[in-house]
């Protein structure tokens, strides 16, 4: 054996013997930040939203207002606390599961010391900062994170090994337990479904066939689980409704609130603002009225509801507009009841002031994450037909379908709602590196480049016609 075979012998020697070790590093290492991270937001940070499904699982008694699956499971584990820290420790569990799982991937696919630094990943502040908090948002974004690391390790295991059965399986259960978090939640769940089956070794027909099943699952999960808690009825649909009509009549100079409509002079409803609705709102017999009135004002108006919705959804991306700084941090309920309260630490003021000076940055408007996202997907999907990057796409395109389905549904503009979206980046962004050695030619062709231009557009819109003068209320305060 010559000299330069023994020393190649050696380093498959020494890579063996590492990687039980790197093997252990994502666990122990994401152990660890599950620690500090429940101690910075112990007892778990919660809002009106949480506080309303907190009395709900005290209760037991459900409505639809927001998807009840999230108050169910929380009071099936307040006999381990009655707070909100079984809801806290379940998303850091589901969080930093998935950074878990994603360093697993990385070592996996690339067994070098560095890319156990894969879930430091999950310290990105624009996830961090929300992660304890208790909010349905974080719920499907954390849920989703670890279907999709599962989902990737799973596309390098045996298909028909048991432990591909176990990732897949569990992976299939977290899509549909974060779809149930969400009305908006089904197109996204519907590209991860497409995603859930490209490992499968099976037949065109099945695969089909299982997408179908999968597909369905998601798209009535809310509904299905609201069913199953006998949720009771709160037209949460007439928010909508009653928002559009508002906006409608703003663009339009025809009070579509009024049946039948009457004239109204353009825009001078001052009540109304792009942010979220402050105007009176409009009582309807039942939901079907509602959507009749909704799709009447619509015909009518298609112009005005157009630019309601376009104006509604540059806020809460955050296009054009110079005084719609996004709420990128939350510091809890002030009107909290017993057992709910919460007193930030030194270490979490450090992080709020951190957030709040990249409030001030690009990386605080949503659009900028759209645009990588969509980059993202174009790049990955564009490197032909290997698997790990054909789902790495799927789940960046998952990111921005997710987001831009609030262009026709939001109800206000809150930086939680693109949670999954910069999430999905994150994920996506830190596989390409670590694991699948995308070339940073590529990532700045694909991605940093389209966002710079994203950037200078607005920058350009905001000097020209910044879009905070179309409607009178844009300082609106939730």
């Amino acid at each position: 054996m010559g000299d330069g075979d023994a020393g190649e012998t050696r380093m498959v020697s020494a890579a063996m013997g590492l990687r039980p070790l790197l093997r252990a590093g994502p666990p122990l290492l994401a152990l660890a930040l599950f620690v500090f991270d429940f101690w910075l937001f112990a007892p778990g940070l919660v809002t009106f939203d949480s506080i309303r499904q907190y009395q709900e699982a005290v209760s037991g008694q459900y409505t639809d207002t927001h998807p009840p699956l999230l108050a169910a499971v929380w009071r099936a584990l307040l006999p381990l606390s009655p707070d909100a820290r079984p809801m806290l420790g379940l998303n850091l569990v589901l969080y930093w599961g998935s950074f878990a799982a994603l360093g697993l991937y990385c070592v996996r696919s690339n067994p070098r010391r560095l890319a156990i630094a894969a879930v430091l990943a999950g310290l990105f502040p624009f996830l961090l900062s929300f992660s304890g908090v208790v909010w349905k948002d974080v719920t499907l974004a954390a849920s989703w994170g670890l279907a999709c690391a599962l989902l990737l390790l799973s596309c390098s295991s045996r298909p028909d090994g048991m432990a591909f059965r176990v990732l897949w399986t569990a992976s299939a259960l977290l899509l549909i337990f974060g779809a149930a978090m969400r009305y908006n939640a089904a197109p996204a769940a519907i590209i991860l479904a497409i995603a859930l089956v490209q490992p499968l070794d099976v037949s065109r027909r099945l695969r089909f066939f299982i997408f179908a099943l999968v597909a369905a699952t998601v798209t009535l999960a809310v509904p299905i689980s609201a069913r199953l808690l006998q949720a009771r009825d709160m037209a949460p649909f007439q928010n909508l409704v009653q928002w559009d009509l508002v906006g409608i009549s703003y663009f339009s100079g025809q009070n579509a609130q009024a049946d039948p409509p009457v004239a109204l002079r353009p825009y001078s409803l001052d009540c109304y603002s792009p942010r979220v609705n402050r105007c009176p709102l409009v009582e309807f017999k039942n939901t079907g009225e509602a959507i009749s009135r909704w799709r009447q004002a619509i015909e009518r108006e298609p112009l005005a509801y157009l630019k309601h919705r376009v104006l509604a959804f540059g806020m809460l991306i955050r296009f054009g507009c110079k005084d719609c700084r996004p709420y990128v941090w939350e510091s809890g309920s002030k009107d909290n009841p017993p057992g709910l309260g919460y007193r930030p630490n030194v270490v979490r003021k450090g992080l709020g002031y951190v957030m709040f000076q990249l409030g001030k940055t690009a990386l605080a408007r949503p659009y900028a994450w759209l645009v990588a996202a969509l980059g993202m997907s174009l790049m990955l999907r564009g490197k032909g037909r290997n698997l790990d990057l054909n789902v790495l796409a799927l789940i960046a395109l998952s990111g921005a379908v997710y987001v831009l389905g609030y262009a026709i549904a939001t109800v206000t503009d809150e930086f939680r709602y693109t949670y999954w979206l910069i999430y999905s980046v994150v994920l996506v962004g830190t596989a390409s590196v670590f694991a699948v050695g995308v070339r940073w030619r590529d990532l700045m062709a694909w991605v940093a480049v389209p966002v710079l231009a994203a950037i200078a557009v607005d920058t350009l819109v905001q000097y020209v016609h910044p879009t905070d003068g179309i409607a009178p209320s844009m300082a609106a305060i939730y």
